[in-house]
């Protein structure tokens, strides 16, 4: 019930309050439905200073998420308005470093199709993913010392073998 055709909103720290409360704590970290959601408070702004403010939240929220995957808001809200020319109020410098970010994200987004990595298996074998003789390969990234990453490993295996029956390697 945010009134985003008042330029005073931009001024009033609550909003920020909320936005971080509902984009990271109420809204489930679903990329397509962050983005969805971004782009439709977005447009609700009449006022320039207010959509510039949403415009500049989200990509500096999701330039560096703290969430997996979530980068892809970040790709998809710059690429957009930079896209539309709705970001000439932000410094060059700026807006080509992000460009360059972007750039660079997209290939790795997930979901994307990944080049053939050459990757070393548990047993200390190293195989490209074409040497997998599999249909669908899933590729999962983590960092031993994560603690929920360790905690994600029993789920990863049960994937496994429900994936097994697909032919995914």
């Amino acid at each position: 019930r945010v009134d985003f055709s008042n330029p005073a909103v931009v001024r009033d720290p609550i909003i920020t309050m909320l936005l971080d409360y509902y984009f990271q704590s109420v809204l489930p970290a679903i990329p397509g439905l962050v983005y969805s959601e971004a782009t439709g408070l977005i447009a609700r702004a009449k006022d320039v200073s207010v959509k510039r403010y949403l415009i500049e939240y989200f990509i500096l929220e999701y330039v560096n998420p703290s969430v997996s995957c979530m980068d892809e808001v970040f790709v998809k809200i710059f690429d957009y308005h930079d896209s539309l020319d709705d970001l000439e109020w932000m410094p060059a410098e700026n807006r080509r470093e992000f460009r360059q970010l972007s750039d660079a994200l997209k290939p790795n987004l997930c979901g994307a199709n990944l080049p053939d990595l050459t990757l070393q298996s548990p047993s200390g074998d190293w195989r490209s993913l074409s040497d997998m003789d599999h249909d669908f390969r899933l590729v999962v990234i983590w960092d031993s010392e994560c603690e929920h990453c360790v905690e994600q490993m029993e789920a990863l295996n049960v994937m496994q073998d429900l994936l097994a029956s697909l032919d995914v390697g």
